[in-house]
């Protein structure tokens, strides 16, 4: 930051923060000059209205200032609770601001009161002149998603009166005349560059910016974005990415993934449980996902005796299969030489071994797991006693 007494930097005159210091100060019923060396376009000057020393205020300070409009050339930016008062150069040239307030004299840009009635003024000498200009862009975007709309601002130390901008290949803009360019975007991934320059009468600055514009994963029809599956232990389930891209990242990283940089990994359902999967497609800044929740159950449940007694007490009766979370759809039974003795596509058969001998029998039950509409085959064997 330049200081030249109390004169600082600003960028086009707005937001200055500069601390208080004198200038040469207003005196009570007396007209006071504040010379300014020669100074840039666009720097500014704060003065207060008092005789002593900063921070302490006699009795004899000015303690209210009155503004009137800056003439053409000069920008009042801040009063700071009219005690002091900073004054912006926005053009070139000499300046001499004068004010008389008892007279009502001159041109009154400034005046100020003790509270006692009385009033004092202040003068103003300047030279400005235009200085080269030092530009900057203001947190410049680096990387954005194919189609998407970036704006771009600069900022500059001293006034340039000409901006120039050249956008590389983008698509809606390529050369830009102000100092604000309307938003831009880039159809094709790549790497590109944006160059600024900006001018006066004492130079130029220029600078170049360079982006990286990111392909966008693309959208397959076919894939629900939330999918949902139940499977049994030791099943397996191939996952889809709902996004064609370069770039996957299923997430968290189980390992009952195959693998999580990949676009359709193999899921194995080791243990019983509930899994929400994300897959990430892209880079992060052009981000999409879709989620795969998987719920692991152990194997179908039901319950075949080893034996049964169809001796008429009444008790073990039959061979009957219970099923938990299943739909019987066939029952079969086998002699020890692979005879089919009984069939039945009863949801709940029931063998009775009529006109059978005890002995070994082998059964085959057809089922549906209820939970993943898979047909399950089982097998056994049971006793039958006489």
């Amino acid at each position: 930051m330049r200081t030249i007494i109390l004169i600082c930097f600003l960028l086009y005159c707005q937001n200055a923060k500069a601390q208080p210091q004198d200038t040469g100060c207003i005196l009570i019923n007396s007209i006071s000059w504040a010379t300014v060396p020669s100074i840039c376009t666009g720097d500014t000057i704060r003065f207060r209205g008092r005789t002593g020393t900063y921070p302490y205020f006699p009795a004899t300070c000015c303690y209210e200032m009155a503004w009137w409009p800056m003439p053409d050339g000069m920008e009042l930016i801040d009063t700071f609770n009219r005690v002091e008062a900073l004054v912006c150069f926005t053009k070139p040239g000499y300046y001499i601001t004068y004010s008389d307030y008892q007279q009502g004299e001159g041109l009154h840009y400034i005046s100020a009161a003790d509270g006692l009635d009385n009033t004092c003024t202040v003068a103003i000498e300047a030279n400005v002149y235009d200085c080269v200009p030092s530009i900057r862009l203001e947190s410049p975007i680096s990387r954005v998603c194919v189609g998407d709309s970036v704006q771009f601002v600069a900022s500059a130390h001293h006034v340039p009166t000409d901006w120039e901008w050249h956008f590389d290949s983008a698509t809606n803009l390529n050369v830009y005349h102000g100092r604000y360019p309307p938003n831009i975007a880039y159809d094709t991934p790549g790497i590109y560059t944006i160059r600024l320059k900006a001018s006066n009468s004492a130079g130029a600055d220029s600078l170049t910016h360079t982006i990286e514009v990111l392909p966008r994963p693309v959208r397959l029809p076919d894939i629900n974005l939330h999918e949902q599956y139940t499977l049994r232990l030791n099943d397996t389930l191939r996952l889809s990415t709902a996004y064609q891209s370069t770039v996957y990242d299923w997430e968290p990283s189980v390992s009952s993934l195959g693998c999580v940089n990949c676009a359709n990994p193999l899921f194995t359902a080791t243990s019983e449980g509930f899994y929400p999967l994300v897959c990430n497609a892209g880079l992060s800044e052009c981000l999409a996902s879709n989620t795969v929740d998987i719920t692991v159950k152990d194997d179908i449940r039901y319950f075949a005796p080893t034996a049964f007694t169809p001796n008429g007490d009444g008790l073990n009766e039959a061979f009957e299969i219970k099923g938990y979370d299943i739909t019987i759809r066939n029952l079969k039974i086998f002699d020890r030489w692979g005879n089919l003795l009984y069939e039945s596509d009863s949801n709940m058969p029931a063998w009775s071994a009529e006109n059978v001998l005890s002995g070994t029998y082998v059964w085959v039950m057809e089922c549906v797991d209820n939970y993943t509409n898979q047909i399950k085959v089982r097998k056994g064997s049971v006793m039958l006693l006489r």
